[in-house]
């Protein structure tokens, strides 16, 4: 059962109620050892107000939160995260796309290059959470800083490893890159969370965010080639994957300096009191050594895990193995067939956004992702046990894709409180990378032996068992003492 509901909205109410009695915190949050001289409101007037906790007059207090601002001032701060991972994305995908010049260049087999890709996932199945703890307790400025100078260094070693040709530095700075940008993830996931919730609009800015780093996959896959042709030699486009990673580090700076400018502006207006920041000190100091206990989590957070890790073991395998699969069964060629697998992808590109919208105005959460795994019980069977286009198919299982980062990320958060938050998202996300190890192998010998039919039926029977888990998800969290999952955020 969920203790509290998180989001900057009650959570804030809350956090806004305590800061009202504080009315300065700037020190602790900013970091900033400055001595400030501020005005002191009246003693008495001071006390009445703790006593009867009345909202503040208009026009007493431009700011209510510290993320009550402007549109214009929202928009920086998401294309600022936007930003944080098109970098990531790009450079991560460039690897893939130079797969055939980089076997050449450093003389390695395909089982070495697996390798490559290994080092990038395989250690974040613990990292994660470690990074999850880290990001709740420091906080998203300084992880943001952080983790986006861990991608840059790994990826810039990967390109110097692609230069001086050596096998192990690649491996180095894969590993380096891996640990960083999965994590960046996270801390993209939570300012969403921070920054969006209390407006309502968080599962939008999910989507954005997401669009805008997908993005970086498309241009690596559609422009790294070309640029290797353009250039003559593919390392240029592995040290622009390393440029690029640094302007999403750039993009994380700013964001740490609008967090910053917002959250000074907001504590400034609050005055000061040694008394009040003394206890607000004390809080904050308890809050940062409190332990996150996963035990405590509600079992709401826990089926919803579940839906995510099924809807990932289907999906995932799908997308990056069926290509030659679509290709024997419809007679079409492999990059006709590679072509509907991108289209997924595109529509995916195009429809989060919209569909985040329409979560954020439904509030519908739970049963749009019910939605989204009937999506794919359908489209996974139109493609492998109809003779029909597989067009048909691939727009349902696009549909699919698009819902589940739109409806299903921004559902964690509301189930757990503000400090676990990270550390939510990075167990869902180390859950399904320690799935995938297991499940990508199985969906490739059922695909030998059995084909397009036989990976649509596991992927179907593992849609269906997320649609289960899901449709019970919902009617727990519905006849519970506490229902959130489908319901707005106040």
């Amino acid at each position: 059962m969920a203790t509290s509901v998180l989001e900057p909205g009650s959570e804030f109410s809350s956090f806004a109620s305590m800061l009202r009695r504080t009315r300065s915190g700037a020190d602790h949050l900013l970091d900033d050892q400055e001595t400030r001289t501020l005005p002191r409101r009246n003693s008495d007037e001071h006390k009445q107000t703790l006593l009867d906790e009345e909202p503040i007059e208009e026009g007493v207090r431009k700011f209510k939160t510290p993320y009550d601002r402007p549109l214009s001032f929202r928009l920086a701060i998401l294309a600022c995260t936007s930003m944080l991972s098109f970098g990531p994305y790009f450079a991560g995908d460039t690897l893939s796309a130079y797969s055939a010049f980089i076997k050449e260049d450093l003389e390695i087999s395909g089982a070495q290059f697996g390798a490559i890709g290994a080092l990038g996932s395989l250690p974040n199945i613990l990292f994660l959470l470690v990074s999850g703890f880290i990001i709740d307790k420091i906080g998203n400025r300084r992880a943001t800083l952080i983790f986006g100078v861990v991608f840059t260094i790994g990826q810039c070693v990967v390109a110097l490893a692609a230069t001086v040709k050596s096998y192990p530095l690649i491996l180095l700075g894969q590993l380096i890159y891996g640990l960083g940008a999965e994590s960046s993830y996270i801390v993209r996931n939570n300012i969403c969370v921070e920054w969006f919730q209390s407006w309502n609009h968080y599962a939008l800015a999910m989507g954005i965010t997401l669009t805008v780093a997908r993005t970086g996959t498309i241009a690596a896959f559609g422009g790294q080639i070309p640029f290797a042709n353009w250039t003559g030699n593919y390392i240029w486009g592995m040290w622009l994957g390393a440029i690029l990673c640094l302007m999403s580090l750039l993009s994380g700076v700013l964001f740490l300096i609008l967090d910053r400018k917002a959250k000074r502006e907001f504590f400034e207006e609050l005055g000061d009191n040694a008394e009040d920041i003394a206890e607000y000190e004390k809080t904050k100091s308890q809050e940062r050594y409190e332990c996150v206990n996963p035990r405590t989590f509600p079992l709401s957070y826990w089926l919803g895990a579940a839906v995510t890790v099924t809807i990932y073991a289907a999906l995932s395998p799908f997308l990056s193995q069926a290509g030659p699969y679509i290709a024997k069964k419809f007679d079409i060629s492999n990059e006709d067939a590679n072509f509907w697998l991108t289209a997924i992808d595109f529509i995916s590109l195009v429809l989060t956004p919209s569909l985040g919208f329409l979560v954020d105005w439904t509030s519908k959460r739970g049963w749009l992702v019910f939605l989204g795994n009937v999506f794919a019980v359908i489209g996974y069977t139109m493609l492998g046990f109809t003779p029909i286009s597989p067009a048909f198919g691939v727009l349902v299982i696009g549909l699919h894709f698009s819902l589940m980062p739109a409806a299903l990320w921004p559902t964690i958060p509301i189930l757990l409180n503000k400090r676990s938050t990270a550390f939510g998202f990075a167990m869902v996300s180390s859950m399904i990378n320690g799935m995938l190890t297991g499940v990508a192998p199985l969906v490739g010998y059922i695909g030998d032996q059995y084909g397009l039919s036989g990976v649509c039926l596991f992927c179907s029977l593992v849609a269906l068992l997320s649609s289960i888990l899901c449709l019970s998800w919902n009617l727990l969290d519905r006849f519970g003492t506490n229902p959130v999952i489908n319901k707005k955020v106040v």
